[in-house]
């Protein structure tokens, strides 16, 4: 979404066992420089608390640093992965366990 700036509302991944498994794309919140969403935990076969925990993900495009002569970057940078744990709450579908 952040490259294409295309709206997704879903996606398609294959298992460890090849089983091709649909979620649905949730919360989406697009930006100028970022771009957020979620799905939902699915508890396939064995089911458990987390089941329906939403799973958030959020990307955004690095500060533009400049260049220097021969076109080399100022300053290396790279993408940020964040984890996103709730200490006390585990998201739900319309609200909290």
């Amino acid at each position: 979404m952040l490259l294409t700036g295309r709206e997704k509302t879903k996606i398609t991944i294959e298992t460890p066992k090849g089983i091709p498994y649909t979620a649905q794309i949730l919360r989406i919140c697009r930006k100028e420089r970022e771009v957020s969403c979620a799905v939902e935990k699915d508890g396939g076969d064995d089911p458990d608390i987390t089941t329906g925990a939403l799973i958030c993900a959020k990307v955004s495009f690095p500060e533009e640093t400049g260049r220097k002569a021969g076109g080399a970057p100022e300053k290396e940078t790279g993408g940020k992965v964040k984890k996103y744990i709730p200490e006390t709450e585990i998201f739900r579908r319309g609200g909290f366990l």
